[in-house]
């Protein structure tokens, strides 16, 4: 969790707020809300699907190109 908020202000530093974050692992219900709040896309827990990840990038990634 310490990490994001400095990750999320480097990229909107450099003008990449159209940058897909997706953060994965243990992550309680408080730290979970206050990443999206972030800017976190989405957030997957241990033992999440990687299809069904793939298949959100995937789906995230044709919305930013199709802007």
């Amino acid at each position: 969790m310490a990490l994001f908020p400095e990750v999320i202000a480097g990229l909107s530093a450099r003008g990449m707020e159209n940058v897909l974050i997706v953060a994965g692992g243990i992550i309680s219900r408080e730290d979970r809300d206050m990443l999206y709040d972030l800017g976190v896309d989405a957030i997957y827990g241990p033992g999440s699907s990687l299809q069904d990840i793939a298949v959100y990038i995937k789906a995230a990634i044709q919305k930013i190109r199709d802007k």
